[in-house]
């Protein structure tokens, strides 16, 4: 969400710099104490409380969304602020915020009963906060963070008690979203990332059926990709 500590600047091999694997140990430190100490904070905070301010974090985190997108790409997005050497990508923070006010909101149109979200103009309004948000994440483009917070939504409304009806109809839609989005407005690196790690997936899953790891293969993907973690294959072996 935020970088504290840059990486060595003109950097030509970050893999192998001692000068980088200290910054990166030093961010995960910082952040470690950091989130402990939000966590304890976040618990005393009386959660209805929350709720109830939700509108006006909505509110920033839509022109956090806005602003971001008038900032200088990195790595092709308009996904952060960078103050010096501070880094801050919004989306996260407006996830939370967001989550919330589609709570608060739910909340209010349900007080008369629990069919009232199937009513189509309150269902609207529901769909409606959850698309302005989610277009502007697209827009920088962060896929990523636009596809966690769209399952998250879905599944608050799906709880809610919605129609079964609307489900179908959502689903039906999904899988047509899907297709259109891959095929026709997905960017070509977008393509070739979900192609690479649906391979490494596979090619992973049949060497620990096999019991055959390639330790040398499963270090390089450990090394490249934050999808793979550090992994004990030998717990898998024994399934």
């Amino acid at each position: 969400i935020i970088k504290i500590c840059k990486k060595c600047k003109n950097c030509e091999d970050c893999e192998n710099c001692e000068k980088c694997k200290d910054c990166e140990k030093c961010n995960s430190v910082i952040w470690i104490a950091i989130s402990i100490v939000t966590m304890f904070v976040t618990m005393m905070i009386d959660y209805s409380l929350l709720v109830k301010i939700s509108p006006v974090l909505y509110a920033v985190s839509i022109i956090l969304l806005i602003a971001v997108l008038f900032t200088e790409p990195i790595n092709g997005a308009t996904s952060w602020f960078a103050i010096g050497d501070f880094a801050f990508q919004p989306s996260e923070f407006a996830k939370i915020a967001i989550i919330l006010f589609i709570a608060f909101t739910m909340s209010k149109i349900q007080e008369r009963g629990k069919e009232e979200i199937n009513k189509p103009l309150k269902l609207l309004i529901i769909l409606a906060i959850i698309a302005i948000p989610l277009l502007l994440i697209v827009i920088q483009p962060d896929y990523g963070t636009a596809m966690v917070f769209l399952v998250v939504a879905a599944l608050m409304i799906f709880v809610s008690g919605i129609n079964i009806g609307y489900i179908i109809g959502a689903i039906v839609t999904v899988v047509v979203g899907i297709f259109v989005a891959y095929n026709y407005i997905l960017p070509d690196y977008a393509k070739t990332r979900i192609k690479i790690y649906i391979g490494r997936f596979t090619k992973l899953y049949s060497q620990i059926k096999k019991n055959e790891i390639d330790e040398k293969f499963l270090k390089d993907i450990q090394e490249k990709d934050c999808v793979f973690p550090d992994i004990d294959y030998h717990i898998y072996t024994k399934l």
